[in-house]
């Protein structure tokens, strides 16, 4: 793993924003470390529908150990994981997965880590999902990040599946 970057970023709203400017650090690698791996599957728990969670650790390291070929991004600051990204082969295609702490959206973190993405895999490919409809843990409902991809250019194909109980579209960039 090795530190890539380190960038000014907007105080955080929650407990770690004792300062005016925190340090936002990027590292990537070809694994996900170990003092990652709590926070990273409490975030995914929380960002994305009940549907999608995880029931443990051990289910998350299988997810983790059954992709090919996975590149991860994380950010962090003060060695508290709040957002990551994996790109990983399927089909002869790179795909992706992203996820951002509920504090810490709409402040240019997931932009920077799928730049960073983008940087090594061109074309990245992903399914997201389109309805506003699904709870997450915390009772609220999942937004579609559709309009975010829109945004930073990606291209919203005409590919529709239903994975498991979610109607997703796939989006390349």
């Amino acid at each position: 793993m090795r530190l890539l970057q380190v960038l000014r970023a907007a105080p955080p709203r929650w407990g770690l924003a004792r300062h005016k400017f925190m340090q936002m650090q990027l590292q990537d690698g070809y694994e996900f470390p170990p003092e990652f791996r709590q926070e990273g599957m409490r975030i995914w728990n929380r960002e994305f529908p009940l549907l999608m969670a995880f029931d443990g650790p051990d289910e998350f390291d299988r997810y983790l150990a059954n992709q090919v070929d996975p590149y991860f991004v994380f950010a962090h600051i003060d060695g508290h994981l709040v957002a990551w990204s994996m790109s990983y082969l399927r089909g002869g295609e790179r795909w992706f997965v992203l996820v951002v702490g509920a504090d810490f959206k709409s402040q240019g973190y997931g932009k920077v880590l799928m730049e960073r993405m983008l940087t090594r895999d061109t074309p990245l490919n992903g399914w997201v999902i389109m309805d506003d409809d699904h709870l997450k843990s915390n009772g609220e409902y999942y937004l579609s990040p559709i309009p975010w991809y829109r945004r930073i250019g990606f291209l919203l194909t005409d590919e529709i599946d239903d994975l498991g109980g979610f109607r997703a579209q796939r989006v390349t960039g």
